[in-house]
């Protein structure tokens, strides 16, 4: 399931508008067409910065992709701090 549990069910969680509405009021968006329009940054600058996130996230992926699983002995090494008693 993801997170809310149901649109793996074919049932929706937020109607088509709400979401166009809150697409609206995107932060990200919001702060590009803020610094573009302040002159802070280009279109060409923001998408300069799109590709180079995409890259380090691809890189990112492939990384753990390609990397061997963990022995499952360590599955709680550094999950817990050690308290002193």
């Amino acid at each position: 399931y993801n997170h809310h549990g149901i649109q793996t069910l074919g049932m929706k969680y937020r109607s088509d508008d709400e979401v166009a509405q809150w697409r609206e009021r995107d932060a990200i968006t919001s702060l590009e067409e803020a610094m573009v329009s302040q002159g802070v940054a280009s279109e060409t600058d923001i998408e300069a910065t799109r590709v180079a996130v995409q890259a380090e996230v691809d890189a990112a992926i492939a990384f753990a992709e390609n990397s061997p699983l963990p022995d499952p002995s360590e599955l709680l090494d550094n999950v817990y701090s050690e308290v002193e008693a």
